[in-house]
């Protein structure tokens, strides 16, 4: 049996595709949600369920792990799947490590003795962070993203027409998708700043679609914004899925997200709105995404706008060629351990 497991959504995002490609070669495979089975982010308990099932191999995310759940956090490290790929090397089983984006804070207090046998990174800057890490660079293969390989396949749920008609907009409105990052304030005042350059923007004839991050608190907020402006809607996601949302927009804006890779391999452009909020943790987490433009003044909020709606300005395809084979290149690594 092969063994796939993940903490953070993220994480997931790129280990699902590869398991799902495992099921439809009929291989023999199982999924761990860790966010459900805290136990297993523990050593001993790790070590004797891999003792117990014994897999063929373990495919794994690379999460960051917030502390809670009931976990005591001197006996469980930050990487969420660590404790199971340690009782994986313990037993002599082969393990796979999926880092995306950056390995920054994903491997503290690992040992090079700890790290998986491999490691499959999404972007090439994240592949020179875990060489200077002490990962053995034969062991390190950019194989690019499986999710955005996965998204780009993906069909929207629903049309640009469709969308419009669930949010009661007409069907020649413009609509401008804002992706908020989880620091509930950080996203109020964010929101609050595009809004007050909308004119300056040239987004005074648009409806901005804001969704918030799925770990946000106190979204009550948004929804206290949207009220003041007619303009102005707040959608939690149970209305538009993301990819339908992207798809029937001309731009899109986040925080600081992996959404915004998203937006740009389905050819819709997308930038990091930096203004008028702290934005320096959510940058370094997201600073390997080269291709996202960041915009930290009005005038470039204006030029990239402008940019955009008179087709100055396109998604660069390079994100999508960069990912296209992820799923691929990553079975042949499953497979070359096996």
């Amino acid at each position: 049996m092969l063994l796939f497991a993940a903490h953070d959504p993220g994480a997931r995002n790129h280990v699902w595709p590869v398991y799902q490609h495992a099921l439809n070669l009929g291989e023999e495979a199982k999924y761990i949600d860790l966010t459900s089975r805290s136990d297993l982010m523990n050593w001993e308990s790790a070590r004797q369920f891999i003792e117990k099932i014994s897999p063929r191999l373990l495919f794994s995310g690379c999460s960051i792990r917030a502390i809670g759940g009931g976990i005591d956090p001197s006996m469980s490290p930050p990487n969420g799947e660590w404790p199971l790929v340690r009782a994986c090397k313990f037993h002599e089983i082969p393990s796979i490590a999926v880092v995306d984006f950056t390995a920054k804070g994903k491997l503290d207090g690992m040992s090079v003795t700890d790290f998986p046998d491999s490691f499959l990174t999404t972007n090439l800057s994240c592949t020179v962070q875990l060489h200077e890490l002490g990962a053995n660079p034969e062991a390190v293969i950019l194989t690019g993203s499986t999710h955005l390989e996965h998204y780009m396949r993906s069909e929207p749920a629903y049309c640009a027409s469709e969308v419009k008609t669930l949010y009661g907009l007409d069907r020649s409105r413009v609509i401008v998708p804002f992706f908020c990052g989880p620091d509930t304030t950080a996203a109020v005042e964010a929101v609050a700043s595009i809004i007050g350059n909308r004119e300056i923007a040239g987004l005074i004839d648009t409806t901005l679609v804001i969704r918030a991050h799925p770990r946000a608190p106190n979204q009550y907020r948004f929804h206290q914004i949207s009220r003041c402006f007619s303009d102005l809607i707040f959608d939690e996601g149970a209305t538009v899925d993301n990819l339908s949302l992207l798809k029937s927009s001309p731009l899109s804006f986040s925080m600081g997200s992996a959404v915004s890779l998203e937006s740009l391999v389905v050819g819709t452009p997308s930038a990091f709105y930096q203004i008028d909020w702290s934005y320096a943790a959510l940058d370094e987490l997201y600073q390997n995404l080269e291709t996202i433009p960041r915009i930290r003044n009005t005038k470039e909020l204006s030029l990239f706008v402008s940019s955009v709606l008179k087709d100055e300005l396109t998604a660069a395809n390079m994100d999508a060629q960069q990912h296209a084979g992820a799923i691929t290149r990553s079975w042949e690594v499953l497979s070359e351990l096996l």
